[in-house]
């Protein structure tokens, strides 16, 4: 209950913020068109920049609530993370963090794709930033046959989480980083659309012994299984 009424809460207020911000993005463009020589264009062009910043959160908030299941489809675990490490690889490498993937096999589950490579996206971001001075971060894929669900965890050595913030981590703008570059959504974000999954994600962590995020989702979704049902 407490996920779907913040998950309409964010909506709506995703909603409202989406309007105007198009409206201010426009007339920032079109000053920037306009090659009027009064007008500091490098002030412009970082204002356009920060309105895409607000475009992302937004995005981020609707995520939170839509359950967007008619875009299910079987997909790679093991490529799936590996694109993320492509895509990351850069980021990575400037926080000087070393990674590696290990699984005993080849995972395929049936999922909204895009959703949960942005799960898996937020988490290795969230492990670079615990690593400010650099370190490694394991990812694990498994395969539980009696349960067919298939589970990844991230474990980093990065800072760790003190245990009186670990039961608030998943709660919306929740954040204990010190130089905050968001709202603490992230997580939150993660933990709806995992959810919707009909997954779980679990974390152990200790304050200066770095982090383990699990997440283990069914081999099938929760409506891809009913859609079966139907048919039948």
């Amino acid at each position: 209950e407490r996920l779907a009424a913040t998950g309409k809460l964010s909506a709506s207020i995703a909603h409202e913020i989406n309007n105007p911000l198009y409206g201010i993005r426009s007339c920032l463009n079109h000053v920037l068109s306009s090659n009027d020589g009064g007008v500091d264009q490098q002030f412009v062009r970082l204002a356009i920049k920060e309105t895409d910043r607000i475009a992302d959160l937004i995005r981020n908030m609707k995520t939170f609530y839509l359950p967007n299941e008619g875009g299910a489809q079987k997909i790679n675990i093991n490529q799936t993370l590996r694109d993320v490490f492509i895509l990351n690889r850069k980021y990575l490498e400037e926080h000087m963090v070393k990674w590696k993937f290990s699984s005993e096999g080849s995972y395929y589950i049936e999922c909204v794709p895009d959703q949960i490579k942005q799960v898996f996206i937020n988490i290795v971001t969230n492990a670079a930033e615990a690593m400010p001075e650099g370190g490694e971060l394991l990812v694990t894929a498994q395969k539980s046959e009696e349960d067919a669900t298939v589970s990844i965890s991230f474990k980093d050595t990065g800072v760790g989480i003190a245990s009186d913030d670990l039961p608030q981590i998943f709660d919306m703008f929740y954040s204990k980083k010190p130089m905050v570059k968001g709202v603490g959504l992230g997580l939150s974000v993660s933990y709806g659309i995992i959810k919707r999954h009909g997954g779980t994600i679990d974390v152990r962590s200790k304050e200066g012994e770095g982090s383990t995020f699990t997440v283990t989702l069914p081999v099938k979704t929760l409506w891809a299984r009913q859609m079966q049902l139907d048919l039948r």
